[in-house]
C-alpha cells in the first residue's frame, strides 16, 4: 500500500475554509483510517465519508471544517457521483461551521420568486461547486484520475 493522499478542498473563494481530503487505495484502508481518527463512524460498505472536524493551531481554530475520506477503487468506477455526493455533505458541514441555517426551506418567504433572494441555495451551490472543483484538481494532480 502506498501512503494515502491528502490535500485541501476549499469551500470559499478566499480559501479561508477547507475540507481535508484523504484518498486511500481501497475502502478497507479508508475505513481503517476513519476508525483510527476517532471522529468518524466506520460504516460497513461506505464508499466515501465526510465528518465535521475542528483543528486547532496555537490555541486558535483553523479553517478545517471537515474531513473527507475517499478510495481509489470507487473513484475509478463511479468517481463523479461519489465526489459530488461527498461534496454536498462537506458543504453542509461548511454551513454549520459558518452558523448558517442548513435547511433551505427556512429561507422560503411568501412571494419570494426572485432567484437572487434564494441566498442559501446559491451559497450551497457555490460551496458544493468549489469543493468538487478542488477535489477534482487534487485527484488529477495526484494521478488518481488521468
Amino acid at each position: 500500500m502506498k501512503k494515502f493522499i491528502k490535500f485541501r478542498a476549499y469551500a470559499d473563494p478566499k480559501k479561508r475554509y477547507w475540507v481535508e481530503v484523504r484518498v486511500f487505495d481501497t475502502a478497507k484502508q479508508m475505513r481503517k483510517d476513519i476508525a483510527a481518527c476517532g471522529y468518524g463512524m466506520k460504516l460497513k460498505g461506505t464508499e466515501g465519508q465526510v465528518t465535521s472536524a475542528q483543528f486547532f493551531k496555537n490555541g486558535r481554530k483553523t479553517g478545517v471544517f471537515a474531513v473527507m475520506w475517499l478510495n481509489e477503487n470507487v473513484l475509478k468506477s463511479h468517481g463523479m457521483e461519489v465526489v459530488t455526493h461527498e461534496s454536498l455533505h462537506a458543504a453542509v458541514r461548511y454551513f454549520e461551521r459558518r452558523g448558517w441555517p442548513v435547511c433551505l426551506a427556512l429561507e422560503m418567504r411568501e412571494g419570494s420568486i426572485d432567484t437572487h433572494e434564494r441566498w442559501l441555495e446559491e451559497r450551497l451551490a457555490y460551496a458544493v461547486g468549489l469543493i468538487a472543483r478542488y477535489i477534482n484538481r487534487g485527484l488529477f494532480r495526484h494521478k488518481v484520475w488521468k
